[in-house]
């Protein structure tokens, strides 16, 4: 603050007092170290406020390389989003999460997070779109794809309800048996 480098914006709250103090600040450590930072950053944001501002914690996780991280919190701001009434807003979201959770490192905690996350934004495109949305169909397949034989799967049922559901009302009553 003495250096006029940092001024505040609030109580324990600090902004740079130049834009380009911040890029210069950003472009001096490496990346190893930037992703360390980001990863601090986000992890602070989550802990130090009972509503943290998720798509802030997303970007944050995001350049921190911390896929599985970034996914859960575009789909936390696509809660928030959707709560608020922005429908569109939190399918952008979901699609983010879903390239995102597509970068995670492979297996089935991946596999079933990618299925919760194409339900909830294959159910938003239904929501905006009505039950005849081909996004909400491509989801829902995909859905399928990934959940495979495994009868196991808790997400099965809603994926076939949601499939029997846009496949009805179109008259594909061989797909929807199917």
């Amino acid at each position: 603050e003495t250096a006029l480098v940092f001024e505040p914006t609030g109580i324990d709250s600090w902004r740079f007092r130049h834009e380009l103090l911040r890029e210069v600040a950003y472009e001096l450590p490496p990346p190893s170290v930037r992703r360390i930072l980001h990863h601090r950053v986000a992890d602070a944001l989550v802990e130090d406020s009972k509503e943290p501002d998720w798509r802030l914690v997303a970007v944050h996780y995001e350049h921190a390389d911390r896929f599985d991280e970034a996914a859960h919190a575009h789909q936390k701001a696509a809660a928030d989003a959707r709560h608020r009434g922005a429908l569109d807003e939190a399918r952008g979201y979901l699609t983010r999460a879903i390239a995102l959770i597509e970068r995670a490192a492979p297996g089935p905690a991946r596999k079933r997070r990618e299925i919760r996350l194409r339900l909830r934004r294959g159910f938003l495109a239904s929501a905006v779109e009505g039950t005849a949305s081909p996004q909400a169909a491509l989801d829902f397949e995909r859905c399928l794809k990934l959940a495979g034989t495994d009868l196991r799967e808790a997400d099965l049922l809603a994926i076939l309800t949601a499939l029997w559901a846009y496949y009805l009302p179109r008259g594909d009553v061989r797909r929807a048996l199917q």
